[in-house]
């Protein structure tokens, strides 16, 4: 399963929501499933426990949690994410959204 498709499936849950989604990436803060089958995590949301479990994401990096057959983790680069992001929310008709997601995501690299 490549990134795209990754990101597809974890962009078609029912929760969160448009607003949440773009959130979330604005203020750098994951979210995942109840049952941790799909869902973002960025380097803040780790704590104590998962450095010590040796769990990292590096800076500029986000971890996508998915279900392929079994739990699995991959890492791509935030900028990435968010490009994927705002074009989701672009083919969902939430231009405004995805325009801030853009805006942000040229802030990020400029900084």
């Amino acid at each position: 399963m490549n990134t795209e498709e990754i990101v597809a499936k974890i962009f078609s849950r029912s929760w969160p929501s448009a607003d949440e989604l773009a959130s979330f990436a604005l203020e750098r803060h994951g979210f995942g499933e109840d049952g941790g089958y799909h869902g973002v995590s960025y380097p803040g949301d780790l704590d104590d426990l998962d450095r010590a479990n040796g769990n990292t994401i590096a800076r500029g990096m986000v971890e996508l949690s998915y279900w392929d057959g079994e739990i699995k983790e991959v890492l791509i680069p935030e900028q990435l994410y968010l490009q994927l992001l705002a074009t989701h929310l672009e083919q969902q008709d939430f231009n405004q959204l995805a325009r801030k997601i853009r805006e942000f995501c040229a802030s990020c690299l400029a900084g």
